[in-house]
């Protein structure tokens, strides 16, 4: 897994200037990214017939006549425990009183290291370059603490001064018909995903993804507990899946949570806490806080 400081730079990536095409997927002249859309075009080609045991990435012909799975998980609509907010700028109604009135934890890395401190946050009123129509006006706020890519959390008793156990992972992002693997304290975890995609008309690339599911796996002895944690009804192309941001033991109590962005919209940024400890009997996982910005 990257480290957090990379892994962070996901969510900074966002942007309003870029364009998008006909069929709504976004379009750049980046090298970077044509290199990134040429790799995901190999992948999708590879796994065209593949059907394994995370369930199907494949051509669906239900999806042409609107088969699409309306699930979306999380469900930002219900209450939550707890806070959360990144370090960085963001449109003055995306800050709430809540959030300027709570005790926060800070979430962040030291060398190789990741620790959580109590920690006080700074609100400052700048510049909104979307919003605010000339150089007087400041309705954005910019949200910082001690560390410049600190991870803020609130509300949430489980939550304790000290060092986090990192987990790292082969990569951070879980494609449909693909699995990532890892044990901690002597048991075996996966994330799986799996979806349906459609190819564009003519072009050997395809139109979008729908259907996404992501579950977490974790075998105890041969006794296998399954949780689905994500989904989404459809992306409009495979690059907008996001990824992890941190996997470990946030709330130290030794089995795995992480932060995630959930969002599933190009423009949009949704990172999302999951911890362990708040699960409910039977599940592994809850959402306890996340918080959702636009870039413009």
């Amino acid at each position: 897994m990257k480290h957090l400081t990379i892994l962070l730079s996901i969510v900074f990536l966002i942007s309003c200037g870029n364009a998008t095409d006909e069929e709504g997927v976004q379009s750049s002249t980046d090298t970077s990214e044509i290199e990134v859309v040429e790799a995901v075009d190999t992948i999708v080609k590879s796994q065209r017939a593949a059907i394994d045991s995370a369930g199907a990435f494949f051509i669906d012909s239900l999806i042409e006549n609107d088969g699409f799975d309306p699930l979306r998980m999380p469900d930002y609509t219900k209450g939550v425990e707890g806070l959360l907010v990144l370090a960085r700028e963001y449109h003055g109604d995306e800050v709430s009183d809540d959030m300027r009135n709570a005790s926060w934890f800070e979430f962040y890395r030291n060398g190789e290291r990741y620790y959580l401190q109590k920690s006080k946050l700074k609100f400052e009123k700048v510049f909104d370059g979307v919003i605010d129509e000339d150089s007087t006006s400041k309705t954005g706020v910019k949200v910082s603490g001690r560390y410049k890519d600190g991870v803020f959390m609130a509300n949430l008793k489980a939550l304790k001064e000290g060092e986090v156990q990192q987990i790292t992972l082969d990569t951070n992002v879980v494609l449909p018909g693909k699995s990532l693997m890892f044990e901690y304290k002597g048991l075996r975890y996966r994330f799986y995903a799996s979806a349906y995609y459609t190819m564009r008309k003519g072009k050997d690339r395809i139109k979008y993804v729908a259907n996404y599911k992501m579950y977490l796996e974790r075998d105890s002895a041969g006794i296998k507990t399954t949780q689905l944690i994500i989904a989404n009804p459809i992306y409009d192309d495979l690059r907008d899946i996001r990824g992890f941001m941190f996997v470990g033991d946030i709330d130290n109590d030794g089995k795995p949570d992480f932060i995630m962005d959930t969002s599933n919209y190009y423009n949009g940024s949704t990172p999302t806490l999951f911890l362990s400890s708040y699960a409910k009997e039977g599940d592994l996982i809850k959402v306890v806080a996340f918080h959702s910005s636009v870039g413009c």
